[in-house]
């Protein structure tokens, strides 16, 4: 799940913001890397990732917002939309969920979707703890639909663990999400949509639907990422979560680490693999790193090594192992 998303998350950010048929005019269907990397990042999503890790290592599993919010303060150098608001506000003394809401325009944007997946791979057949986890990290920065994004990603990644149809997947972790709210009619539309449709059009209808709306609201970029689901394989999933454009990086870093988690490294192919290297760049500040241009750099295994131990830990405090 985690090279997955790294491979997503890397395919996609040359070509975030840009429209889908701008994409498919310049550079057709997005197969591969715009251009192969040299090792993976920086970037800020995954960064997310890290950092909850390192919040989980240092104050244990029982973490609360105020705890993880505490991390974001030491170790967050750079923040955009409604992430950086939530750092200003906590700055300022304010705490979840006021640091989400006071001042906050992007509330219901993708930033808290983009970092779902970790609470979901440290939660592996438990969706009702990642569930719970998910919404202690994004009434951080977010409310509303922005925190039903990040529950979505987070129960799929731990209902990934035990279940094989995505459709299934995604109902199930519908039954998360009120049934009243905008996001679940969303994924509704968008399951609904792909039944015996090509991907082309059903991102073009997303963009028709939304037209009125941010290309980094969490609404449309969740419908691309159920459209993207629902392709037959991983090569597909990216492909159509990258060509459909609005918010890259970020729907194909959830593609990747959805579908990753299901399929296990093996079933990924090793041409996405190679180019990272093992080699993730950080911007996180405060670690015990060497920094150089303000960039560190750890190993992508061990931190999918991390990740797995804090799901044992997990897993035997529930009394599943």
């Amino acid at each position: 799940g985690w090279i997955g998303k790294l491979i997503g998350n890397e395919i996609g950010r040359p070509l975030e913001g840009k429209n889908f048929n701008d994409i498919l005019k310049e550079y057709g269907e997005i197969s591969y890397y715009v251009k192969p990397p040299n090792g993976f990042g920086p970037d800020d999503d995954p960064d997310y990732i890290v950092l909850s890790l390192h919040a989980l290592s240092s104050r244990g599993l029982n973490i609360s917002s105020n705890g993880l919010a505490e991390e974001w303060l030491e170790h967050l150098k750079y923040a955009y939309t409604a992430e950086e608001v939530a750092l200003n506000n906590l700055r300022k003394g304010l705490k979840p969920p006021l640091s989400a809401v006071y001042q906050n325009p992007y509330q219901e944007w993708i930033g808290a979707q983009m970092r779902g997946e970790i609470w979901g791979w440290i939660s592996p057949s438990m969706p009702d703890l990642a569930c719970r986890y998910a919404i202690i990290d994004a009434t951080i920065s977010h409310s509303g639909n922005g925190i039903y994004g990040e529950i979505f990603i987070s129960v799929l990644c731990s209902l990934a663990f035990s279940m094989e149809n995505i459709i299934e997947m995604i109902e199930k972790a519908l039954s998360y999400i009120p049934p009243d709210s905008l996001y679940f009619r969303a994924i509704k539309d968008a399951t609904k949509r792909a039944k015996g449709r090509s991907w082309k059009y059903c991102i073009n209808s997303i963009y028709e639907k939304y037209r009125n709306y941010n290309k980094v609201h969490v609404l449309p970029n969740a419908e691309i990422i159920v459209t993207a689901l629902l392709q037959e394989n991983f090569e597909d999933a990216i492909t159509c979560a990258v060509t459909a454009g609005m918010d890259t990086d970020c729907n194909a870093g959830n593609v990747g680490g959805i579908i990753g988690t299901l399929i296990g490294i093996k079933e990924i192919p090793k041409k996405f693999i190679e180019p990272l290297k093992d080699l993730y760049r950080t911007r996180l500040i405060n670690f015990p790193l060497e920094y150089h241009n303000d960039i560190a750099t750890l190993k992508i295994s061990s931190i999918s090594q991390e990740i797995i131990s804090m799901a044992q830990k997990n897993l035997k405090s529930n009394l599943l192992l």
